[in-house]
């Protein structure tokens, strides 16, 4: 799960903060922030709903906070999360915590707590909350998908391996990433290839900057 960093709270031209009465009016800056992907199950989305972490329905006061708000596949919002967590207590969330570094991604299409994360028990709750770990056969295709990601994503880091590793090659897998989503996926097979994360990294909007290209010395 990417681990995000939240932008200030956008502005209006004049300068002053945004206070909207409907909390979709921030779909722009959320976009912008995140890009069109799910927070949660990373799938390129191409109409993400805006998903409040702390669910309006039981939150009325943080339907229009802009810390609240987060995207999401409809599948992750309407059909798994819904209104289920009462709150941000006892759960992981990507905006707030370094979500990356919790998970272990495997060739199977798994999706695995590390154990030495203090928070492992949240970082769980998190997974049964999205059913982000879904049994292949179970009606969801989310494991079958990162199968398939990991499947393309070694192929392209044999050929890296075994090239000249030039420019060109880190554009074309950086390219397949931003097509396609499942961040975690390829950050993961690329582990060894810091030159290629930190380029997935940065093509993705919102990205916490640890896994990103570190700024050029002044």
């Amino acid at each position: 799960m990417r681990s995000l960093q939240r932008n200030p709270w956008p502005k209006n031209s004049d300068g002053t903060p945004k206070a909207p009465v409907e909390y979709k009016s921030f779909l722009p800056d959320l976009k912008a922030n995140f890009g069109g992907y799910c927070c949660y199950c990373e799938t390129r989305v191409r109409k993400p709903d805006i998903e409040h972490v702390a669910p309006k329905s039981l939150n009325p006061s943080q339907a229009c906070d802009w810390n609240n708000l987060l995207l999401a596949c409809p599948i992750c919002n309407r059909d798994y999360k819904k209104n289920k967590n009462p709150s941000r207590n006892d759960y992981v969330w990507p905006d707030i915590d370094d979500t990356f570094d919790m998970y272990e991604y495997q060739g199977d299409g798994s999706m695995l707590v590390n154990q030495s994360s203090p928070k492992r028990n949240d970082a769980q709750n998190t997974i049964n909350l999205m059913h982000l770990n879904a049994p292949i056969g179970k009606n969801d295709e989310i494991r079958t998908i990162r199968t398939e990601q990991w499947y393309i994503a070694s192929e392209l880091l044999e050929d890296y391996k075994n090239g000249a590793k030039t420019t060109k090659q880190i554009e074309r897998i950086v390219k397949n990433v931003v097509a396609n989503g499942y961040w975690s996926v390829w950050m993961t097979v690329f582990k060894d290839y810091p030159e290629v994360t930190q380029k997935i990294a940065d093509a993705f909007p919102g990205t916490l900057p640890k896994y990103c290209t570190p700024p050029a010395n002044p």
